[in-house]
């Protein structure tokens, strides 16, 4: 029996010097050890793995308790929030249109920032001159009178620069068959002008209103579709009987409480 045991566990067998029964138990004994030891290595592993399972679900249950509630959504920039204001004065003037864009980089009624240009610092003025900084927004309107286009702006505009102006000509556009103004004063000292100007064909309504805040707005309303409009000689037609809006909604529109930066 020994022999055997021996053989298989050392292979050829040694001088009969050897004691064939220590090395027999030295190596049951290794067994034993080498056993005893990967079990308490498994053993380790696994509440190892179950503590770093446990700690890892604590830590992300900390951080939600402290995380708090999710934060409210950021407002909106400012040319969503004019498109919004827009949009809600539309709906419910004209329900039922339908919007279609004009310009290629943008849709219908949405604003860009058209122009912006830093506050001038000049020397003996104090404080400088005023920046300008407004937006620019446009579509074509369809209703079962035909297509019209409404042109909007809103910002810090200088009449200098860009026909703005709250106060009325002395004179209408040269090109004009008939042309009035009616100036008028809105909420909180407003200025506001009203202009109807007509060609032979086509029918444009303006209204600007700048408040004291240094806000302008001006709303432009015709009777014919600018889509592939080249020049203005292409828009003396008349794609309705009349713009969109009529003069007074274009004037509420120019005053619009939510058409501000």
């Amino acid at each position: 029996m020994y022999r055997t045991v021996f053989d298989r566990e050392i292979g050829t067998p040694p001088p009969s010097s050897v004691d064939v029964d220590g090395v027999i138990r030295r190596r049951r004994r290794a067994r034993r050890l080498r056993t005893a030891l990967v079990g308490a290595v498994a053993g380790v592993t696994a509440v190892a793995l179950v503590g770093v399972t446990v700690t890892a679900a604590d830590d992300d249950r900390r951080g939600e308790r402290v995380g708090g509630p999710l934060a409210s959504p950021p407002v909106p920039d400012v040319p969503a929030r004019l498109e919004a204001a827009l949009r809600g004065f539309l709906n419910a003037t004209l329900p039922g249109a339908e919007y279609q864009g004009n310009r290629p980089q943008f849709g219908p009624l949405v604003f860009e920032h058209r122009y912006h240009e830093a506050k001038a610092e000049v020397p003996g003025v104090s404080g400088g001159v005023q920046g300008e900084d407004y937006y620019y927004a446009t579509a074509d309107i369809t209703t079962d009178a035909g297509t019209g286009n409404l042109s909007i702006g809103v910002g810090r505009r200088d009449p200098d620069k860009f026909d703005v102006r709250a106060t009325c000509p002395e004179d209408g556009p040269l090109d004009a068959t008939t042309y009035s103004c009616l100036p008028s004063t809105g909420p909180g000292d407003t200025r506001t002008i009203f202009e109807k100007t007509t060609g032979s064909k086509a029918v444009q309504y303006r209204a600007v209103a700048a408040r004291a805040d240094g806000i302008t707005v001006f709303v432009v309303v015709t009777n014919n579709s600018r889509k592939g409009a080249k020049s203005e000689l292409e828009l003396d037609r008349a794609d309705s009987p009349a713009p969109p809006l009529n003069g007074l909604q274009a004037r509420d529109l120019a005053l619009l409480s939510g058409l501000t930066v």
